[in-house]
Parts: C-alpha cells; structure tokens; sequence
C-alpha cells in the first residue's frame, strides 16, 4: 500500500516537474468574449441639398459592459478583435448616402493622435438598414483599442464623412467584439 502511494506521488511530482508551475497558473483563468457597445445619434435637421460635412465623437466605455467592469482589475489579456456596425432607425424619406467616410480612435478626447482609422467609404444610409459592416482596422491598430481599453477602460471614437443631402435622422450602433482573459479568483 505504501509503495503504491508513493508512485502516485512520484507520477504526480513528475507531472508537475515536466508541465511546469503554468498548470497552476492558468488554472484559475476564465475567458469570456464580450460586446462593448456605443451608438451614434445622427439628426441633421437643416436643409442642405448639396450635402454637409459631418462629424462626432463617442466615448467607447469598457465599464458600462458588467462583465468588463466586473474583471477589469483582475485582466490578464484583452483583445479587440473587430469593431461592427448596423445602420438603424432611418427616418422615413431621408434617401442621403454617406461618403467618405472614417472611423478614427483616439486614445484622449484632444483627438491629436490616432491609435487606429478605418475607412467607411460611400454607403447608402436607407439602403444600409438591416446590415451588420465591419470595419477595416489592422492588427496594430485593434491592440492599440485593446491596450487602450484595458489600461484606461474607455477610447475616443471619431466617425466623419459626408452626408450628401440634409436631413437625415438615422443611428449607427457601433460594437467591439472582444475577449477577456483574467484571474476568476477574488
């Protein structure tokens, strides 16, 4: 009996010796994917037949999604890995197109330095409900959202372009498709 106890012993001592104390690390770890949310309201309401630049900005809060604000202290890794977005809630006759369009994070709310930009192109506003677009960030870019969320927990996302005719009433729900990797225990 003795001697079969101490080859559990001696397997599981191996065991340890040949995977490393990284069995233990990790075994307390959780992964969840979680969506961070942001929409733009856009109501234009004066008449401009030739078009009107547009421009806003929105603070991208990484706090406001529970599970975030729940592990934020606790975040080992975190990845960005796309930013989507669907055009809602088109006011009825407004036919406009946005063009030229760009989706530009910012890091701080002076708008001085660009961590990532995306190009939105010319995009029909009534033609567009109903779909999900992805934006075209690089990797780079989608790590310097994630290193910006997990440090600060909120980045500036600048959207600007054309709207080829006024008024326009539409909204455009942004979301980042992210994963947390963090210590599950308190």
């Amino acid at each position: 009996m003795k001697t079969a106890v101490f080859k559990i012993l001696m397997g599981l001592s191996l065991v340890v010796l040949f995977t490393g104390c990284d069995l233990f690390e990790t075994a307390d770890d959780i992964t969840i994917d979680i969506e961070i949310q942001h929409t733009f309201v856009i109501d234009e309401n004066e008449e401009h037949p030739d078009g009107k630049e547009y421009i806003d900005i929105g603070i991208i809060d990484a706090t406001k999604d529970e599970t975030f604000d729940k592990y934020k202290d606790k975040i080992k890794e975190f990845t960005v890995h796309e930013v989507l977005y669907t055009v809602a809630d088109v006011a009825e006759g407004h036919d406009a197109f946005f063009q030229d369009g760009m989706g530009i994070f910012y890091a701080d709310a002076d708008t001085t330095m660009a961590i990532a930009t995306a190009h939105i192109g010319s995009q029909s506003i009534g033609g567009s409900v109903g779909q999900e677009f992805k934006l075209a960030y690089n990797v780079q870019g989608l790590n310097a959202i994630a290193q910006q969320l997990e440090s600060v927990h909120q980045v500036f996302f600048v959207v600007r372009g054309k709207l080829t005719k006024t008024p326009a009433a539409f909204s455009v729900p942004v979301t980042l498709k992210c994963t947390i990797k963090a210590d599950a225990l308190d």
